[in-house]
């Protein structure tokens, strides 16, 4: 990490000039480009165009969220970590015989579910209660 740091601190301090000069591109150039690079990118990887589907549908249903005020990352994250949580549900099932009790007979494995659960339910809950509130203050 150290030697890298060094090496880009090495190439950005003499091209700092060329990175200022970039900033002042418009947006729908830069955008364009970045766009192109990122096909090239999802296609090069297996040669599949169905890559390139997947990163186009993502990326729209990523801006159709943040124009609903919704944050992607979640959306990212839950794909990176997906298949791996598939995984390990599978292994866990296979060792428990296909008892769903396994991941509540231990208190730390009871616990996590309802931690999620709690997460997941908490906005649901919060609109309830906002939604009482309001009831009273005009009833």
């Amino acid at each position: 990490m150290y030697i890298g740091n060094l090496m880009l601190l090495g190439l950005n301090l003499p091209l700092i000039g060329l990175w200022v000069r970039m900033l002042k591109v418009p947006y729908h150039y830069l955008a364009a480009v970045v766009v192109i690079i990122c096909v090239i990118g999802a296609y090069s990887v297996k040669s599949a165009v169905f890559d390139v589907g997947t990163m186009v549908v993502f990326g729209v249903t990523g801006f159709f969220m943040r124009k609903g005020g919704f944050p992607p990352a979640p959306l990212i994250l839950a794909m990176i970590l997906g298949p791996m949580l598939e995984k390990s549900m599978q292994q866990s099932l296979i060792s428990s015989g296909g008892s769903l009790a396994i991941f509540i007979e231990q208190p730390i494995s009871a616990f996590l579910p309802a931690v999620a659960a709690l997460l997941v339910l908490s906005p649901v809950l919060n609109w309830m209660r906002r939604k009482k509130r309001a009831a009273r203050a005009n009833g």
